[in-house]
């Protein structure tokens, strides 16, 4: 290599009076910037917790909505009509998921009506009907 050689610079960059670095040969500085100030908001982000919904919010939330139709707490009387299901009973049943569950309460068919939830709504709920399961 000749020492005129200015690797990781530009070549012929001494002609400019200045060196400019490799990267922005490529990049523009604003974008380079970006890209630094992401990197050091990744580990604000990553310990940031997530919000877990609670059984007690998730009853308020059951006091709120879905009593109009369901009993909702533990050992009620099963709801007026057949095809409501307690949530008693919900919890009790042998094939019960959590996955499933979600699943229905944030994207419900009929006659269940689309309330709209957010994710932490219906995790708070999944978790008081989860609190209402007896344990075997």
């Amino acid at each position: 290599m000749s020492a005129d050689c200015v690797f990781p610079m530009q070549p012929n960059s001494r002609k400019r009076g200045r060196p400019v670095p490799f990267l922005t040969r490529f990049f523009p500085p604003a974008a380079l910037a970006a890209f630094g100030l992401t990197l050091l908001t990744l580990p604000m982000l990553a310990a940031a917790p997530a919000h877990a919904g609670t059984a007690a919010e998730g009853e308020a939330i059951a006091s709120r909505w879905c009593v109009s139709c369901h009993n909702i707490g533990k050992g009620e009387k099963p709801a007026a009509s057949d095809t409501v299901p307690t949530f008693d009973s919900i919890a009790g049943r042998k094939n019960f998921n959590r996955v499933q569950l979600e699943a229905w309460i944030g994207h419900p068919h009929p006659p269940m009506p689309n309330l709209s939830l957010t994710r932490d709504e219906v995790d708070s709920l999944v978790n008081y009907i989860e609190s209402l399961r007896v344990p075997r």
